[in-house]
């Protein structure tokens, strides 16, 4: 079953990244870091929700069919993509996607285009620019502060749970919690005060940071983290 909490977060985050004040390049490699955080759990193919955002900022490129750099190798694959309502196209598009052979573009019949991401090989509108891989807490940390400086409490309050909930459940980490309240957490809760969140109804139930003291799920350092947050 989709990661509905996940996807959500995410798209608000596109939306986030979208109207802050960092740089272009900054934009389009955050968004990728975001799409690779998704990635990694079970979701859906979420872009089309925010793909004016995508396209405003040059982290999507779309070619005619025909005018695509493989059409003239594959052909025949590619004519066969009109009666297709979306297609991913792999590396070698007469094969089944594999680990080698993994989606580098893809189809949409409404749009009768095919659509590449910033960091596929196909992406030409920046060649100069190379997706720079995040660290997943750090990527967190760097969201909740964008939030608070848009005053976008709700975004605050996702990311902070993400961060406890999935992050470090997903990428243990050796750090101590020591040093993870020292690196993110006192800085979190320096920003997360300063909002009231009384009557705050979180994007989903697994965000929702109140009455998780006691999960058995939890492990003793994300629990530790979760009373330091709140306490």
């Amino acid at each position: 079953m989709s990661m509905y909490e996940i996807e959500g977060l995410m798209e608000n985050t596109v939306t986030l990244i979208d109207k802050s004040e960092a740089t272009s390049p900054q934009k389009r490699n955050l968004i990728w870091n975001a799409y690779e955080l998704q990635g990694a759990f079970d979701c859906s193919f979420t872009h089309f929700r925010v793909m004016p955002l995508l396209q405003r900022n040059e982290f999507v490129q779309t070619y005619e069919r025909e005018a695509f750099p493989m059409y003239q190798d594959f052909s025949a694959f590619f004519d066969g993509l009109e009666e297709e309502s979306f297609t991913w196209i792999c590396e070698n598009p007469a094969a089944a996607w594999s680990g080698e052979n993994g989606a580098i573009a893809y189809w949409d019949k409404d749009s009768k285009k095919v659509f590449v991401d910033f960091g596929s090989p196909y992406y030409s509108l920046h060649p100069e620019e190379k997706p720079q891989k995040i660290a997943p807490l750090d990527f967190g940390w760097q969201m909740i502060q964008t939030a608070h400086l848009q005053n976008n409490q709700a975004s605050i309050y996702d990311w902070t749970a993400f961060m406890i909930f999935y992050l470090i459940a997903l990428f243990p980490t050796e750090q101590s919690t020591e040093v993870l309240k020292e690196t993110y957490f006192t800085g979190i809760k320096s920003i997360f005060k300063n909002y009231d969140y009384t009557n705050y109804e979180p994007l989903h139930d697994g965000l929702d940071l109140h009455n998780k003291e006691e999960e058995e799920w939890l492990t003793d350092q994300q629990k530790e983290l979760l009373v330091f947050l709140l306490g």
